[in-house]
């Protein structure tokens, strides 16, 4: 199976040979003459081409990069007895507390700390391996479409209310200023949106002898079971706070409304173009379950699928040279429903206090001798820039 390295390496080699054969000819004519009407459709395919293939090999990078911050692991087979000594650890009567650090970036897997009772010095804090940090990370961010897409995860060690300052307006500079006359145009404005945050949690029963089976990796399967959740609840809460509607300071506000429930390719035209140029470049499509299906159905006037599946496993399929990108809490079509976002994920900032953190106790559920895990986290969601998303809704009835 294709390594990530290799499969960056195969494209950067497949968009310098793009660039070659097809991009660099037309440059050339560009330089010379006009284009053709069929040389200007040519050239559109070219940087919608070039538009995917940038956002994949971004995602690459971003990938690689992860996975070379993620600390490495010493495998069952030669762990000369840590294995043995991190069972006994983990069984002892005593309530410990671990965290896991987040502070610039919810896809980097920190070292965490193992706080032990102070009446027991040595118990061995560094005989704990760090696999629990990237059990609990991954499945955060696949759990969450508006992470895949590019919304930036941005830490704050206190999670009071902020008044984020945002762009309202541009203004505008004068035209055609004659000889002495008064300089005019217009001012930028300015507005504040509000940055709240929300609790999120679960508790995790494990039986004692789940943990005290040398075989099961525990650790990991807390930390998918807590990351996937954590992940939807966040997912979940920022995309209803994002979605239009009156009175939400963090709505998009830029909106096409189609002529039926699910969007015709011109409507998806529109979409893209209600975004400022700057924002459609590095843009994606988040698309609800449902309105995955009628985009995939979606043909060009000779009759031929719009839709490109991927050919990689683990890359989104592209739409209009867009990548696409499935979210569960999108609505699925309906009338007057937001199911398509469109534009810069990158202005969506995903806000997360300090850290999230496990706690492990050995009393809380004595009566059944079982080990009780509590993961919790503060998060919210900040839209810095309101031009920078654009929803398709479904016509109302």
């Amino acid at each position: 199976m294709e390594s990530i390295n290799e499969a960056l390496e195969r494209l950067l080699n497949e968009r310098t040979k793009f660039v070659e054969e097809k991009v660099k000819p037309l440059s050339e004519i560009a330089a010379t003459r006009s284009f053709t009407p069929e040389e200007e459709t040519t050239s559109d395919e070219c940087k919608k081409r070039l538009n995917a293939m940038d956002s994949t090999i971004s995602l690459l990078r971003d990938e690689i990069s992860t996975q070379s911050k993620m600390p490495q692991t010493t495998s069952r087979a030669q762990d000369n007895g840590i294995s043995e000594q991190l069972r006994s650890l983990l069984v002892e009567r005593n309530s410990t507390k671990q965290t896991i650090d987040l502070k610039t970036d919810l896809a980097r897997a920190f070292k965490r700390s193992l706080t032990t009772d102070p009446s027991q010095p040595g118990a061995g804090s560094e005989l704990v391996p760090t696999t629990f940090a990237q059990s609990l990370i991954t499945p955060l961010r696949q759990m969450s479409g508006l992470l895949q897409a590019g919304a930036q995860p941005l830490s704050t060690s206190t999670g009071e209310e902020i008044l984020w300052p945002r762009v309202k307006g541009y203004g505008e500079a004068e035209k055609n200023i004659k000889p002495g006359a008064t300089i005019g145009g217009t001012d930028m404005s300015f507005d504040q949106v509000s940055s709240k945050t929300s609790k999120y949690g679960q508790i995790v029963m494990t039986p004692r002898e789940i943990i005290e089976d040398s075989a099961i990796d525990i650790e990991g399967f807390v930390g998918q079971a807590i990351g996937q959740n954590v992940g939807l609840g966040i997912d979940s809460d920022a995309l209803a706070a994002l979605l239009p509607g009156d009175g939400k300071d963090n709505a998009i506000t830029l909106k096409v409304t189609g002529g039926a429930i699910t969007p015709t390719f011109d409507e998806i035209i529109d979409l893209e173009s209600s975004v400022i140029a700057p924002y459609r470049v590095g843009a994606a499509f988040l698309v609800s379950p449902g309105a995955v299906k009628a985009l995939r159905k979606i043909k060009d006037t000779t009759g031929r699928y719009l839709w490109q599946s991927s050919l990689q496993a683990g890359w989104p399929a592209v739409l209009d040279g867009y990548p696409v990108i499935e979210d569960p809490f999108l609505p699925n079509p309906g009338a007057g429903q937001a199911t398509i976002l469109f534009g810069s994920f990158n202005r969506v900032i995903m806000r997360v206090v300090n850290s999230l953190a496990l706690e492990r106790s050995d009393q809380f559920a004595f009566d059944k001798d079982s080990i009780a895990w509590r993961g919790i986290l503060r998060a919210g969601v900040i839209l810095t820039d309101s031009n920078a998303l654009a929803a398709f809704v479904g016509k109302t009835a």
